[in-house]
């Protein structure tokens, strides 16, 4: 079991993913029987085969019903770990019979994918995603909810309304009030961000802060996002004398959240309010302090 479970994770494997896998003590001796007899190797408590077609033969010779039980058991054990691949938890979930478990990996892995600019990767995933239909009106609202976000990293400004659309009927079909205060949050911010429409953000921001207002309970991060968003349409095309106070509501809900690009970034908006208003010297200080926020933030 061990060394099929070597050969399906298809990379060198740590000790403890064998050991969580199998979930039993044995699992050290069966790895030293294997690298006894030159199949696998074993460095700094991480276990590879000496040749990827000692792997591939090991991993050959498995019969299906026990290739879908070591996925099924490596699946299993690396979603129990934070710092691993959604990629690679949904790919063992799916080959273990997991499909309905995978979903949210794979969205998972293309808000990974879509982070690093690889875009069609991200597609790649949420089409997968989409493809085993598991019929959780949840989770379609968020998989559609990540291809509007996806069309706003794309520019696709009509793609994105329809895909925003789709998600916004299937929360509110769920009942979730959150979830589609939240999607509106979103949508303002590719509103403001990737597509850069100040008019459209602004409506956008008033209608998710009254959504965010009638909930029973706080949503921070929705309501930060917001207000920075419609204090940066205020201050490029809108009112600039309304740009403090929603700056200064931001930075209150900002405090329980600690985000230091949040800050850099209202620090900026609040630098072209006054530059607008003709506060030159003002301005070029906001923005000079905007600047070292974003360096501390990294």
């Amino acid at each position: 079991l061990a060394v099929g479970v070597a050969a399906a994770a298809g990379r060198p494997i740590d000790l403890w993913e064998i050991a969580e896998a199998i979930g039993s003590d044995g699992s050290l001796e069966a790895i030293q029987e294997a690298v006894d007899e030159g199949i696998l190797h074993m460095r700094d408590r991480q276990v590879r085969f000496e040749h990827e077609l000692v792997r591939e033969a090991c991993y050959g010779a498995l019969p299906a019903a026990r290739r879908a039980d070591v996925h099924h058991r490596l699946g299993d054990a690396l979603r129990r770990r934070s710092d691993r691949s959604a990629a690679e938890i949904a790919r063992h979930l799916r080959l273990g019979g997991q499909d309905v478990a995978a979903q949210r990996f794979l969205a998972a892995a293309a808000r990974k994918a879509r982070d690093v600019g690889a875009l069609d990767e991200a597609t790649a995933f949420l089409h997968e995603a989409f493809e085993i239909g598991a019929g959780d009106i949840g989770v379609d609202a968020d998989l559609w909810l990540a291809v509007a976000d996806l069309a706003a990293w794309r520019a696709d400004r009509a793609g994105m309304d329809e895909a925003f659309a789709r998600a916004a009927a299937l929360y509110t079909d769920a009942g979730d009030d959150v979830g589609l205060a939240t999607a509106y949050a979103f949508r303002t911010r590719w509103l403001h961000t990737t597509l850069c429409y100040p008019a459209e953000t602004l409506q956008s921001a008033r209608a998710a802060l009254a959504r965010i207002d009638a909930l029973d309970q706080p949503v921070p991060e929705a309501r930060v996002l917001t207000l920075t968003s419609a204090a940066w349409a205020e201050a490029v095309a809108g009112d600039v004398t309304a740009v403090h106070p929603l700056v200064t509501q931001a930075r209150a809900t900002l405090e329980g959240i600690g985000d230091g690009a949040l800050e850099a970034e209202l620090e900026s908006v609040l630098g072209t309010a006054l530059v607008r208003a003709g506060m030159f010297a003002e301005g070029a200080e906001a923005c000079g302090r905007a600047a070292s926020l974003a360096l501390s933030a990294g």
